[in-house]
């Protein structure tokens, strides 16, 4: 399974597309292994078919889902919640709210560990999926990113990952839902940042 999600993503990252049927065979292989699958491989796995712009069965989607909501604390890096979440609103895979309720949990808890590169990717994939978390999550999101321009992370962070990360491109998203989930954002940081300097 390593070998293959590693694989996928040097082709995406070279943005190579293979040839016709390969991609066939991959996926129904990985089908089969998906309950050996955690959360960096899941991650890999969909960043790279995101990347590809290659749209995997219904039915493979649907297990993909399932096995990241049963593996979700495996997603233990900033990149890999990230590259998920950015991944399934690329793909429009419009997760019901209980697994985006679940992922977003952990999201939560690996905040602390998101660069500004990540951070960006989540919000993306958050307002493309026209969802709103929690007042207590985008609180939570909101301080992180402010910790991280705080920390002078602008420089190093919005850089694209070496062999630790994947490259996650930020998009931005064309419906005004998503605007205007995006400037309620910059609305918090913004006052987030006055009355902490005042």
């Amino acid at each position: 399974v390593h070998s293959l999600t590693r694989a996928l993503y040097v082709i995406a990252a070279l943005r190579h597309p293979p040839p016709p049927g390969w991609m066939d065979v991959i996926l129904n292989h990985l089908l089969h292994r998906m309950p050996q699958m955690q959360g960096p491989q899941l991650a890999c796995t969909m960043w790279a078919l995101a990347c590809l712009r290659h749209m995997p069965s219904q039915q493979w989607l649907s297990a993909a889902l399932l096995r990241a909501e049963h593996c979700v604390r495996s997603f233990d890096t900033g990149t890999s919640v990230a590259s998920m979440l950015w991944a399934v609103a690329a793909q429009r895979c419009a997760p019901p709210g209980a697994w985006m309720e679940h992922f977003l949990a952990q999201v939560q808890r690996r905040l602390h560990v998101c660069n500004l590169q990540a951070l960006a990717n989540i919000g993306w994939a958050l307002a493309t999926l026209r969802y709103r978390p929690c007042p207590a999550w985008t609180a939570a999101f909101v301080r992180a990113v402010l910790r991280r321009f705080r920390e002078g992370a602008r420089s190093s962070s919005l850089q694209p990952p070496g062999s630790a990360g994947l490259l996650i491109p930020v998009h931005n998203s064309s419906s005004s839902r998503g605007r205007q989930w995006g400037q309620g954002q910059l609305g918090l940081l913004a006052g987030s940042s006055s009355s902490s300097s005042s």
